[in-house]
């Protein structure tokens, strides 16, 4: 796994709750884009899953899968 993706699955946990990809590119101080393309393949590897926000339909939430916190974990 790259650096990059395991510093995304690393801010999605220490956050304790499914953050939008928006915050996510905030925090790692990286675009929008680059946070898109991370988590695509942080996603096929089963590593994250993307959400529905609850409260606005244009948003996501991103949360990590327990085979991300057994990495970060190990």
């Amino acid at each position: 796994m790259s650096a990059a993706g395991r510093m995304v699955l690393a801010v999605i946990e220490g956050a304790g709750q499914p953050l939008e990809p928006g915050v996510i590119a905030e925090r790692l101080i990286i675009t929008s884009g680059s946070v898109t393309s991370l988590l695509d393949t942080l996603e096929k590897r089963g590593l994250v899953r993307r959400l529905p926000h609850p409260d606005d339909r244009r948003k996501l939430l991103v949360e990590i899968t327990p085979e991300a916190e057994a990495i970060l974990d190990g």
